[in-house]
């Protein structure tokens, strides 16, 4: 877009777009090139959606978006669609602006694609096509216009062909290999909701610098405030609700605050039916993050997913032999055979008594750091954690945590 609107010849303009790509793409790839060297992705294709969402759903989390964007679109194409209509019942194109047959087929694609859903029941898709044909309108009116704003106006049009193309492509495909299409759903439509929200607050801020607001449209005018209070304040409920149901299933009911962590200090947890006070994992985890350089192994305690489990990975940073199993099956398929093998080596270390087996495991996962605390005792025999005396230097220990240090690779 910035391109397009500077001052130049076609061949300069291709010039400068083409130095521009090759320098955006080759930047990010060399400032990520470490992670591009060791990362590798298991689904990369797309496979077509099962699923669609229902209009009434749509409408519920956006509507407050849509209902400013809808009205900025028919505000400001609202010239150009009574020419349209007037056009097509006099048979004869009374637009003299410029580009009239990019907008006929524009207008014209719009349509086929409003039949095509509503056709094959993609209801959503099908609102979704109408404010993309008006999107696009107004788009022409920006090009079409010697106004010196276009290459501003046309920024936010921009945004919005995005978060509708968004919309719509997640009720077509999703990500092979998803669990339905949740993981394709909900990323997706935080991209949607953060695209929609600055599209939307620029176009309420266009529409009362317009004119849209005037007094002269009195009766209208009031009854499009109180709508746009409604969607507001309804949109507002979740903040109260949700934020009452979140402090209710908190841990304990502790002082407000920004740390992540400061539940622990007084939070009591149930795993595997026995009580396990976080302090003490909290006294160890903020030890790692005080004096850990670099990015060691942590070996801790396995359980399954949504427990205490891989909790020292968690809140540390630091790597763990394995972490929670099914995310770890999802993300990383191809070597799913892993998580079972690793889950028992990570029992036999912590519950063998045989020293050169436990150097042997110790060693293959270039293990640093051990921990023993309450979860480790209450899931492992606790025959084998004697061992570790012997093997390790203990850098950490509190009532109901130890850390052990060795280097066994």
């Amino acid at each position: 877009v910035a391109v397009y609107f500077t001052e130049g010849s076609v061949a300069e303009k291709f010039a400068l777009l083409a130095t521009l790509a090759v320098g955006v793409v080759a930047l990010s790839l060399l400032a990520f090139l470490p992670f591009h060297l060791t990362y590798e992705t298991f689904n990369s294709g797309l496979d077509v959606s099962q699923w669609r969402t229902p209009v009434d759903r749509f409408l519920g989390i956006h509507g407050l978006f849509l209902f400013v964007i809808a009205s900025f679109l028919l505000y400001q194409s609202r010239r150009t669609l009574i020419e349209m209509y007037q056009s097509v019942r006099v048979r004869e194109s009374v637009i003299t602006v410029r580009g009239m047959v990019w907008l006929r087929r524009l207008v014209a694609i719009g349509i086929l694609s409003v039949v095509i859903f509503a056709a094959t029941g993609y209801w959503n898709a099908v609102i979704l096509s109408v404010f993309l044909t008006l999107a696009g309108i107004v788009t022409w009116q920006i090009f079409a216009s010697e106004d010196r704003g276009g290459p501003f106006a046309v920024v936010p049009m921009v945004l919005l062909a995005m978060a509708l193309f968004i919309a719509i492509g997640v009720d077509l495909v999703v990500v092979e290999g998803d669990i339905g299409r949740m993981n394709t759903f909900f990323k997706y439509y935080l991209e949607l909701w953060v695209l929609l929200s600055i599209v939307s607050a620029y176009m309420l801020w266009h529409l009362g610098d317009s004119g849209f607001l005037r007094p002269r449209l009195g009766l209208l005018s009031g009854a499009w405030l109180v709508l746009l209070a409604a969607l507001i304040g309804s949109s507002l409920i979740y903040t109260v609700l949700g934020t009452n149901n979140r402090l209710d299933e908190r841990f304990t009911a502790g002082e407000w605050t920004l740390d992540g962590t400061a539940y622990m200090a007084t939070a009591v947890h149930q795993e595997q039916g026995q009580s396990i006070e976080l302090k003490w994992d909290l006294e160890a985890i903020e030890w790692l993050q005080d004096n850990v350089k670099g990015s060691p192994v942590v070996l801790e305690a396995h359980l399954e997913q949504y427990t205490w489990g891989a909790r020292i990975s968690s809140y540390t940073g630091l790597p763990t032999i394995l972490g929670w199993p099914w995310h770890q099956t999802q993300q990383r398929m191809t070597y799913s055979y892993e998580i079972p093998e690793r889950a028992r080596d990570i029992k036999e270390m912590y519950e063998t008594t045989d020293i050169p087996r436990a150097l042997e495991l110790l060693g293959k996962y270039r293990v640093t750091y051990v921990v023993v605390g309450d979860l480790e005792r209450i899931t492992y025999n606790a025959d084998g954690f004697e061992k570790f005396e012997k093997l390790a230097r203990k850098v950490f220990e509190n009532e109901g945590t130890i850390i052990y240090e060795g280097r066994w690779h």
